[in-house]
């Protein structure tokens, strides 16, 4: 995550949906109820990237600023849930809110949640545009509707974070 990143990003969305109400929503660190169920097989996230110490400190270390820079300046409301990910506080506001929700990120989960209250906007690598997910789009991609899509990916597993398929035993 680089500094360079975020605020491009902020400025995207911040001239996509100017007047828009915004939250940022963070993973709020520590053990969760899927490392609790992956924790036999110590998988969980096993797929990703390692991050050497020194560019994990720096970057701890620049989140309090960036938390007060979304608040103070681009008047982003922050929420934190210690022991929740941000992916599950995201899933259920985007249930619970009345109004229409447009969530901003690179996450296929997201997919699951696309209806006709709310828009999943994906930034993909390579491109300066996010695209709009739509039903259509993912029945074109993966053979399957965002309906579907939870029991596709429990198929399929998530090699990225080291979920098994359901070949494999879950």
């Amino acid at each position: 995550c680089s500094s360079d990143l975020v605020l491009s990003m902020l400025a995207t969305i911040a001239r996509k949906m100017p007047d828009t109400p915004m939250v940022w929503v963070w993973d709020g660190g520590g053990i969760t109820w899927r490392h609790k169920l992956l924790a036999k097989r110590g998988t969980y996230k096993g797929g990703r990237r390692t991050t050497n110490q020194a560019d994990y400190e720096s970057v701890e270390m620049q989140m309090p600023v960036l938390r007060r820079f979304l608040k103070d300046v681009m008047g982003f409301r922050n929420v934190l849930i210690p022991g929740v990910e941000a992916d599950d506080v995201i899933g259920v506001l985007s249930q619970a809110l009345p109004q229409h929700v447009v969530i901003y990120s690179g996450d296929r989960d997201f997919f699951q949640l696309v209806s006709d209250k709310v828009d999943v906007w994906r930034p993909k690598a390579g491109e300066s545009k996010p695209t709009l997910v739509t039903d259509k789009a993912v029945r074109r991609e993966f053979k399957v509707g965002v309906r579907q899509w939870i029991k596709y990916r429990a198929l399929c597993g998530d090699a990225s974070e080291k979920i098994p398929n359901a070949c494999k035993g879950v």
